[in-house]
């Protein structure tokens, strides 16, 4: 079964605003629970958020609790490409 966000105000903004928040960082690695958090986001917005940038190869786990853009991630977010993908299960 495929999980479906909540309405949020846009997926694409918001994974804009977790990009950027990153960005500004300086730092590869984050906690987008902290980080959703920070931007305004409800727990269960949050969960969605990761579910969905997980399963399209946007982040990856770097450690523990920690993710990271993958490259496919930022190439998406730079657009460098300018399409994505979601992996189907068998």
């Amino acid at each position: 079964m495929i999980k479906t966000l909540p309405d949020i105000e846009s997926y694409d903004l918001v994974v804009t605003r977790l990009f950027n928040d990153v960005e500004q960082s300086n730092n590869d690695t984050f906690d987008i629970y902290r980080i959703g958090e920070k931007i305004g986001l409800e727990k269960i917005e949050i969960d969605a958020m990761y579910y969905h940038l997980k399963r399209s190869d946007m982040i990856e786990n770097a450690n523990d609790s920690m993710q990271r853009f993958s490259k496919y991630g930022y190439m998406l977010q730079n657009g460098e490409i300018n399409h994505g993908y979601v992996p189907m299960e068998s």
